[in-house]
């Protein structure tokens, strides 16, 4: 593989927010950030093109009742379009510059708590990506067939993940 001389610049902002009382819990964030690079070839452009790692955007907030006993928890992240390691244009001039659609997932947990045996037990179930989104989350390079292979992120939320704590 060749590698190039270049140069890199990154920023970012994060900022969050949590409230929470005796039943009802609310935390959200945002993350505004920048990963870019530019190699010698281009420096001449002045151009920067967005890095392995630039996610311009992304917003995660959940909310939810937690009581003694039960809590129902809800949560969402959504992020920009990062970009592809692979260039689908796959012209030298162009890497960096395709972007996968927009990442958006909506989960969900039930939980119940209690004691028993001296024990604090607290079993959730959780359902992942209730919308059943296929959220695209890289594309691979088939060198063979010569085309990029999409790499999704599908949730099943009709079967739903177990968990099960115990403290002493």
């Amino acid at each position: 593989a060749d590698f190039e001389q270049g140069s890199t610049k990154a920023y970012g902002l994060e900022m969050s927010a949590d409230y929470r009382n005796k039943w009802f819990r609310f935390s959200g964030s945002y993350t505004g950030s920048r990963s870019l690079f530019r190699v010698q070839s281009q420096l001449a452009s002045g151009k920067y093109r967005p890095g392995v790692y630039d996610t311009p955007h992304v917003v995660r907030s959940s909310t939810g009742y937690v009581g003694s006993r039960f809590s129902m928890i809800l949560s969402a992240e959504s992020r920009t379009r990062y970009p592809t390691l692979a260039s689908i244009r796959s012209t030298a001039h162009q890497i960096g510059a395709d972007r996968m659609p927009t990442y958006f997932r909506l989960d969900a947990a039930l939980g119940y708590r209690f004691e028993r045996f001296g024990l604090d037990w607290n079993i959730q179930g959780r359902l992942y990506n209730l919308t059943d989104r296929a959220n695209v989350v890289g594309y691979e390079y088939d060198r063979e067939l010569l085309f990029l292979r999409r790499t999704s992120l599908i949730g099943v939320s009709r079967w739903p993940t177990f968990h099960v704590q115990v403290s002493i």
